[in-house]
Parts: C-alpha cells; sequence; structure tokens
C-alpha cells in the first residue's frame, strides 16, 4: 500500500477533511502515525479522538524536531508546500530524503498493490478551474447508464481514501474511478496515471497558494501523468 515501504512511520500534515483520511488509512495499515497542525484546534480534531485513530498530534509550530523516527510525509491537500510556516519543515525533509506524499499518491500506490489481487479498474481524472465538479458528475452518470459499476471521489467528496475504505470495507470496489483532482491534490502526486484525463479551463485562481500563475498551471497538467 506504501510503495517500497511496508508499515512506515507517517507524518500527516494537516487534519482536515484530507489529513483525517490519511491518518485513518496509514493507522488502518499498521503505520504508526504522527500528526502536526499549526492549529490549537484542528477542524477534525473531534473525530480524531471519536474514531480512536491511534496517532500521536501535535498542535502549534511545526519545526524539523517533527521529522524525528518519520520515514514519509503525508501533506493535506490545503497545505502549500511554499508556505513560510511550513517551509523550514519540508526543507529539512527533503534534505533527509524524505517522501512527501499527497492523498492522491496514496491512493495511486493503493491502487497500484490491488493490482496483485486482479484488482485492474479504469481511471477517469477530471481537473480545471471552472466545472469540474458538474464534468466529473456527469462522467460518473455516463458510466453509469453504460452498466459500469463507478465511484466519485476527490474535490467532490468524499476523499479518495476514504471512498477507497468504504469500497474495500464492503468488498464493492468499482470497476471505474472518476476523480475530481485540485491542483493542490496533483502537485504531490508522482506515480498517478489515470487511463483518461481532461483539463476542463485554466484561468487565474488559487496563486494564495501557489507561487505563481506558471506553477498553477504546471499542477494542472500533472493530471496526465506518464501513460495517459
Amino acid at each position: 500500500m506504501f510503495g517500497d515501504f511496508r508499515q512506515p512511520a507517517v507524518l500527516v500534515l494537516g487534519l482536515g477533511a484530507s489529513g483525517l483520511a490519511l491518518a485513518r488509512w496509514c493507522a488502518r495499515y499498521g503505520c504508526r502515525v504522527r500528526i502536526a497542525d499549526t492549529r490549537a484546534a484542528p477542524p477534525k480534531l473531534a473525530a480524531l479522538k471519536e474514531e480512536q485513530i491511534e496517532a500521536e498530534l501535535i498542535c502549534g509550530e511545526v519545526t524539523p524536531a517533527l521529522l524525528d523516527g518519520i520515514e514519509l510525509i503525508a501533506l493535506s491537500p490545503g497545505i502549500s508546500p511554499s508556505h513560510a510556516e511550513f517551509a523550514t519543515l519540508l526543507e529539512a525533509a527533503r534534505a533527509r530524503g524524505l517522501p512527501l506524499w499527497g492523498e492522491l499518491e496514496f491512493f495511486a500506490q493503493a491502487l497500484r498493490a490491488l493490482t496483485t489481487e486482479a484488482y485492474r479498474p479504469k481511471i477517469i481524472a477530471i481537473t480545471g478551474t471552472n466545472g469540474k465538479t458538474t464534468t466529473t458528475a456527469l462522467t460518473g452518470l455516463l458510466c453509469e447508464r453504460a452498466g459500469r459499476s463507478v465511484s466519485l471521489a476527490g474535490n467532490i467528496g468524499p476523499p479518495l481514501l476514504e471512498r477507497l475504505a468504504a469500497a474495500l470495507n464492503t468488498d464493492l470496489l468499482p470497476e471505474i474511478w472518476v476523480l475530481e483532482l485540485s491542483s493542490f491534490q496533483l502537485t504531490s502526486a508522482y506515480t498517478f496515471a489515470p487511463d483518461a484525463a481532461a483539463i476542463l479551463n485554466i484561468t487565474q485562481d488559487h496563486l494564495d497558494w501557489h507561487p505563481s500563475f506558471e506553477h498553477y498551471a504546471a499542477a494542472k497538467g500533472r493530471i496526465f501523468g506518464a501513460h495517459t
């Protein structure tokens, strides 16, 4: 489920919806999980406690000391690698050679691992500044009308790993995944390779997250992976 790692020690940055899904996924497969969030009361703190996810939670300033004993960094989509409050930590992580994965990379690695169980779904990925939720929903409906089992996930909700975990729990893995993906999710994906992908449009947006429009456009372009 984790590439070359079996049960890595994972540092999850951010405890929003995707951060919680990342922590839940890693704990599910026996990883040692540490969660860091700059907020004193992260939005999914109550859910973390209610679900009794085995994880160490550290709130407040993010420092390189958080990397001690860590093998893999899990980035929530809302956290920009260029933001000053995380820059020192992420620079130290790169210096140590620690992989920085977002939720989409965890999803891609999980699907790759599931090929050993003969699960090889088709992946359709959709991004764009505007219109991606509508297009994702329409694409999913067309797949259903064609008689195929389909699951929608990503920006359209729920988080990728939450949807995949639910499918595994019920043994109802779909034939087709239709994913709505943001530039945030695509920035930290490396092995994601959908069968089909579309960029609907690109206009200036999210320049508070991306350092430049060129960076934003390049992130969108990552949707095509290496084999699309």
